[in-house]
This record gives C-alpha cells, structure tokens and sequence, in this order.
C-alpha cells in the first residue's frame, strides 16, 4: 500500500511515520485497520511552488547641479539665430537685388541713346546677360536669408549660376575693343571652371576613405576609424583655388570701370568683390575643410563656426564699405539725366541705405555667433569625458577582463 503526503504529494510506504521529501509526519491511528481494502484517493497534480516575488529597486535621478531652463546667454543666443540673423539675411537679399537692378538698368542704358552702344555693343550686351544670371542669385540669396537655411539643392543652383555669371564677364574682358584684358579673362575662365568641378564634387557620393588601427592588448581585433570624405575636401580645394582666381580676374572688371570713367559708387562694389567679399569666400571652404579634418574632436564643430563666423564678419564689413562708399556722394541729382539712367542711380543709392544696415546686422550677428562659439568651446574644456567600454566586433566576441 502506498499513502501520500498531504503537504507535497509524494507517495511513501504506507508504513511510514515521515514523509521521504519533506519530513511531514503522519498522524497515527489508533483503530485497527479494516480488512476491506481502501481505495487510495485519486491522485491531484502538487501543488506547484509560488515564485518569490522580487521588489523592483526605484530609479534614482539625482538632481542637476544647475537649475533647469535656459541662461540668460542660450536667450540671447536664440534671439540672435531667430531675429537678427533674419533681419540680416533680409536686408543682405534685398541689396543685392538692388544691384543687380543698377547693374542691369546700367548696362542697358547705352542702347538708348541715338548712336547706341558704338563698338561697345558686344561687351555692354554681355555684361547685361551677366546682371541677369546676378539678379537671379539675388533671388536665391533672398530666399535663403528669409529661410536662412542653406541646402545642398540651393548650392547647386547657386554654384551653377557663379559659374556662368563669371564666364560672361570674361568672354566681355575678351571683346573689349582697343583694351587687352586677356589674362583676367583667362584667369576668370578657369576660376569658372574651377567653381563648376568644386560644385560637382560636392554633390557626388562621398568617396571615403578608411583607416584601421592596430590591434592592441586592451583591443585584440582591428578598430575602424571614421570616414573620410575625400570628395568634399577636394571640392573645397577647388573651391578655394576658384575663389582666388576670381579675385585676380575680377580686378579686370575694376580696369573696365575706372577706364571708362564709371562714377566711384561702382568703383566700390567692384572693390567690395575683389576684396573682402572674396576673402571671405576664400575663408569659409577652409573653415569647411576644417570641420572634416576636426569631425570627431569635441571642439571641432565650434572652431569651424568660428571661422565662418570670422567669414561673415569680414563679408559685413565689406557691405558697410559698399554702402558708405555709396552714401558719402551725397543724395544723387539725377536731373537732366536720361530715365534709365536716373533709375539706375537711384536704384544704386537705395542698394547702399540698405547695403549699409545689412552690414551692421551682418556684423553683430557675427560678433555674438564668435562669442557662442568660443563659450561652447570652454564649456567643452570644463567638461570630463569617458570613454565608453569596448564592444565586440562583428561576427566576434568582447574581449575577456
């Protein structure tokens, strides 16, 4: 006969006193057992252990050290991204637009005189084609500084519409009768050429290139660094080589100005782009270039702003001296003078009102981008670093502590 526990179900000798597994003890019975056999009762599944409830432990979020919510700095930082860089990317477009305008109403007034545009008929048709490919990217900066975002798309565009504005204006030093501009054509041509390769490299796949370090005792299988992009470095160099060689070919331009006895409002601009505005452009792809080499430094991003911020200070202070340059002729006496001519010596004067308050903006907003960089800068110098732990490599395993 076999009896079984009623606290854990195993069956035992129906002459044991102690169960076998849990040590409960039977009770005894007094009474003689009946000689008619008992049924044993059916056997019931044990009752199954309950698992031990285990207490999650409360996250702990220590409190930080500063108190929440922004400074009087990240303010004042957001204030100058939001407000003063629209108002300068505003008046920035609306300039341009306007000189491109004065350029356009320029250009075209020959034709309307009697004789026409003489044996300058080729040069000043030219030049018109040029203002209309600068009106053009007078929109574009319009649209940019209102949306103050800079795609690749409006890159493209922008460098495609450079390139051919540049070529126009040496294909007009190259007809200039009884002048020779030979060499600022050439050099305009290949900084041309140049400009559309820069363009084209940066709006291929980026070719990368990879480098591997040695394994080591605390690394037994070969770490991966970052990727270079090699063909955005390469549109840099050529955009910067480009960048210089329209400096150069662009004093020709100037010559054309002060030979044919241009007033000194136009001498300016054409100060304004062979100067500082291409120092500016020069300044920025190496800035650019830069931010590349730094990717992976915790002051790289904030010294790369820094340079373009040194670029758009440079390039204010270049639309302040337009617009001085403009404004110290005093308000234009455009009587007697024809009605395109007039318009286009107005339209000049106004380009320079708002020359001039674009520059000041510019400027600000270059002054306080340097301040939020180089404070970014010292707060990453106060800030520890650690490095974070060694993980395993595809198909591997980490290594062993």
């Amino acid at each position: 006969m076999t009896k079984y526990c009623p606290r854990c179900g195993t069956p035992n000798p129906d002459d044991a006193l102690f169960c076998a597994k849990c040590g409960y003890q039977f009770p005894q019975s007094t009474t003689t057992p009946s000689p008619t056999p008992i049924q044993p009762a059916p056997q019931s599944l044990p009752p199954q252990p309950m698992p031990p409830i285990t207490q999650q432990p409360t996250p702990y979020y220590p409190l930080p050290p500063y108190p929440q919510g922004p400074s009087s700095l990240d303010k004042f930082t957001n204030y100058n991204r939001k407000y003063l860089s629209l108002i300068a990317g505003i008046f920035t477009g609306l300039e341009i637009l306007l000189f491109a305008i004065f350029f356009m109403l320029f250009f075209i007034s020959p034709f309307t005189f009697p004789r026409g545009a003489g044996p300058y008929s080729g040069v000043f048709g030219t030049l018109v084609g040029a203002s209309a490919i600068y009106l053009i990217i007078a929109i574009f900066v319009l649209i940019i500084g209102i949306k103050r975002s800079f795609s690749g798309s409006f890159s493209f565009v922008l460098g495609i519409l450079a390139f051919l504005y540049f070529l126009l204006i040496a294909v007009a030093l190259f007809i200039i009768p009884h002048t020779s501009f030979v060499s600022e054509g050439v050099e305009l041509i290949i900084g041309s050429v140049f400009l559309l390769i820069a363009v084209i490299m940066g709006r291929s796949q980026p070719q990368t290139s990879t480098v591997y370090y040695q394994p080591t005792p605390y690394t037994p299988y070969p770490v991966q660094t970052s990727t270079l992009p090699v063909s955005g470095i390469i549109a840099y160099v050529f955009g910067i080589v480009a960048a210089v060689l329209t400096y150069i070919g662009l004093g020709g331009a100037t010559s054309i100005s002060s030979l044919n006895g241009v007033p000194l409002a136009l001498t300016g601009v054409f100060y304004f782009g062979t100067s500082l505005g291409i120092v500016a452009g020069i300044i920025a792809p190496i800035g650019l270039m830069i931010g590349l080499f730094m990717s992976k430094s915790k002051f790289g991003k904030s010294i790369r702003d820094i340079i373009l911020a040194v670029a758009l200070l440079i390039f204010g202070v270049g639309q302040m001296i337009v617009g001085g340059n403009i404004l110290s002729n005093g308000l234009p006496n455009t009587s007697g003078l024809p009605g395109i001519i007039a318009g286009a010596v107005d339209t000049a004067y106004v380009g320079g009102i708002l020359d001039l308050i674009a520059g000041i903006f510019v400027l600000l907003v270059s002054i306080f981008l340097i301040v939020e960089d180089t404070m970014a800068i010292t707060r990453e110098a106060r800030t520890t670093y650690y490095p974070p732990p060694p993980s395993s490599p595809a198909g591997g395993m980490p290594p062993s502590t």
